[in-house]
């Protein structure tokens, strides 16, 4: 018996990748909008995600509802997107440091992305292109899902609130 979860944008205390990514490129000054900043996005806080995973497993172990949702895909999020440029930047605010103002087309971010993969993937260059057509993407449009089918068949719902994911996500990032 399988079933898939599909949490959108996962962050929270001991991320590695997106929240120290967008504040160090905060603090250099090298972060900015891509696209019109009105992109509206689910995201995930880490618990929310861990908590849908043990609605799966009950579910799922349950052999009066694992033939309901063996089989199916289920999106998770907090429960409602945010519109993404407004978010980094409260987030930004509340480490005090300046909101991006900076902003560049989706279409240009998009060539430098393909440009910037290309270099990287002829020359011997260590880490990662800072910008890439899937992240131009990512953070230029919408993408945000319909959880009902998780709410409904997994008995899923956000557990930690959004005021007090930020709170202790900024509380995380400050110690670190």
């Amino acid at each position: 018996a399988v079933l898939s979860l599909r949490p959108h944008l996962i962050w929270g205390p001991r991320d590695p990748h997106i929240l120290p990514r967008l504040v160090d490129r905060a603090l250099k000054g090298r972060l900015a909008r891509v696209g019109d900043g009105n992109n509206m996005v689910d995201i995930t806080y880490v618990e929310n995600a861990a908590h849908a995973h043990i609605c799966a497993a009950e579910k799922i172990m349950d052999p009066e509802s694992s033939d309901k949702v063996r089989g199916r895909a289920y999106f998770i999020g907090d429960g409602k997107p945010v519109k993404l440029w407004d978010w980094i930047n409260q987030l930004l605010q509340k480490l005090d440091i300046p909101p991006v103002k900076k902003s560049i087309s989706y279409k240009t971010a998009y060539r430098i992305g393909a440009l910037m993969e290309m270099i990287y993937g002829v020359l011997p260059l260590n880490g990662e292109p800072p910008m890439t057509r899937f992240t131009a993407s990512q953070l230029a449009h919408s993408h945000y899902f319909d959880l009902s089918a998780a709410k409904n068949d997994l008995g899923y719902k956000a557990l930690v609130s959004d005021e007090e994911a930020m709170r202790r996500t900024i509380e995380w990032l400050q110690e670190n």
